[in-house]
Protein backbone atom coordinates (compact mmCIF):
# COMPACT_ATOMS: atom_id res chain seq x y z
CA UNK A 1 0.00 0.00 0.00
CA UNK A 2 1.45 3.78 -0.34
CA UNK A 3 0.65 6.58 1.76
CA UNK A 4 -1.53 8.89 -0.10
CA UNK A 5 -2.92 12.00 1.34
CA UNK A 6 -6.22 12.99 0.72
CA UNK A 7 -7.27 17.02 -0.02
CA UNK A 8 -11.42 17.25 -0.32
CA UNK A 9 -13.25 20.25 0.16
CA UNK A 10 -14.22 20.44 3.83
CA UNK A 11 -15.03 23.66 5.35
CA UNK A 12 -18.54 24.99 5.23
CA UNK A 13 -20.56 27.62 5.46
CA UNK A 14 -23.80 26.10 6.37
CA UNK A 15 -24.50 22.63 8.02
CA UNK A 16 -26.19 21.33 5.02
CA UNK A 17 -22.92 21.70 3.15
CA UNK A 18 -21.10 20.74 6.22
CA UNK A 19 -22.42 17.02 5.81
CA UNK A 20 -22.20 16.83 2.70
CA UNK A 21 -18.35 17.62 2.59
CA UNK A 22 -17.92 15.06 5.70
CA UNK A 23 -19.78 12.16 3.56
CA UNK A 24 -17.49 12.98 0.25
CA UNK A 25 -14.89 12.83 2.55
CA UNK A 26 -15.86 9.34 3.69
CA UNK A 27 -16.84 8.17 -0.07
CA UNK A 28 -13.22 9.35 -0.99
CA UNK A 29 -11.46 7.81 1.40
CA UNK A 30 -13.55 4.49 1.07
CA UNK A 31 -12.33 5.02 -2.81
CA UNK A 32 -8.74 5.34 -1.83
CA UNK A 33 -8.76 2.08 -0.35
CA UNK A 34 -10.79 0.41 -2.86
CA UNK A 35 -7.76 1.50 -4.81
CA UNK A 36 -5.06 -0.73 -2.09
CA UNK A 37 -4.11 2.87 -0.81
CA UNK A 38 -3.17 3.99 3.14
CA UNK A 39 -5.33 7.24 2.77
CA UNK A 40 -5.27 9.93 5.45
CA UNK A 41 -7.31 13.05 5.68
CA UNK A 42 -5.87 15.61 7.85
CA UNK A 43 -8.74 18.13 7.67
CA UNK A 44 -11.22 15.25 8.74
CA UNK A 45 -9.06 13.86 11.04
CA UNK A 46 -8.36 16.94 13.16
CA UNK A 47 -11.06 18.62 12.92
CA UNK A 48 -12.74 15.88 15.33
CA UNK A 49 -10.35 17.21 18.41
CA UNK A 50 -9.58 20.94 17.51
CA UNK A 51 -11.86 23.87 16.66
CA UNK A 52 -11.44 24.49 12.78
CA UNK A 53 -13.43 27.93 13.83
CA UNK A 54 -10.51 28.87 16.59
CA UNK A 55 -7.56 30.35 14.20
CA UNK A 56 -4.83 28.43 16.50
CA UNK A 57 -6.10 25.19 16.52
CA UNK A 58 -6.80 25.65 13.22
CA UNK A 59 -3.20 26.29 12.13
CA UNK A 60 -2.32 23.24 14.73
CA UNK A 61 -4.71 21.12 13.07
CA UNK A 62 -3.20 22.79 9.40
CA UNK A 63 0.47 22.13 10.71
CA UNK A 64 0.03 18.49 11.92
CA UNK A 65 -1.32 17.38 8.87
CA UNK A 66 1.55 19.00 6.82
CA UNK A 67 3.50 17.35 8.97
CA UNK A 68 1.90 13.95 7.81
CA UNK A 69 1.92 15.06 4.59
CA UNK A 70 5.82 14.88 4.10
CA UNK A 71 5.39 11.20 4.36
CA UNK A 72 3.26 10.46 1.59
CA UNK A 73 3.95 9.14 -1.83
CA UNK A 74 0.73 10.68 -3.37
CA UNK A 75 -1.73 13.51 -3.49
CA UNK A 76 -5.29 12.50 -4.04
CA UNK A 77 -7.24 15.83 -5.07
CA UNK A 78 -10.87 15.05 -4.96
CA UNK A 79 -12.34 17.82 -6.71
CA UNK A 80 -15.98 16.95 -7.95
CA UNK A 81 -16.87 20.12 -5.68
CA UNK A 82 -14.13 22.54 -7.11
CA UNK A 83 -11.09 22.76 -5.12
CA UNK A 84 -11.21 25.30 -2.39
CA UNK A 85 -8.79 27.84 -0.90
CA UNK A 86 -7.51 25.23 1.65
CA UNK A 87 -7.07 21.96 -0.90
CA UNK A 88 -5.13 24.39 -2.83
CA UNK A 89 -2.57 25.36 -0.49
CA UNK A 90 -1.98 21.88 0.19
CA UNK A 91 -1.50 21.46 -3.83
CA UNK A 92 1.11 24.44 -3.58
CA UNK A 93 3.08 22.95 -0.56
CA UNK A 94 3.15 19.40 -1.68
CA UNK A 95 4.80 20.24 -4.88
CA UNK A 96 7.72 21.65 -2.84
CA UNK A 97 8.09 18.09 -2.18
CA UNK A 98 7.86 16.64 -5.18
CA UNK A 99 5.34 14.70 -4.46
CA UNK A 100 2.70 13.22 -7.27
CA UNK A 101 -0.43 14.76 -7.10
CA UNK A 102 -3.83 13.02 -8.58
CA UNK A 103 -6.45 14.42 -9.16
CA UNK A 104 -9.91 12.46 -8.96
CA UNK A 105 -13.28 12.44 -9.47
CA UNK A 106 -15.89 9.92 -8.03
CA UNK A 107 -18.93 11.81 -8.91
CA UNK A 108 -20.98 14.09 -6.31
CA UNK A 109 -23.47 12.97 -3.79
Amino acid sequence: MIRVLIESPFKATDPITAIKYRQYLSKAIMHSLGKNEAPFASHGFYTYYLDDEVDEERRKGICAGFAWGEVAQLVAVYADYGISRGMKAGVAKWKVYDIPIEERLIGKL
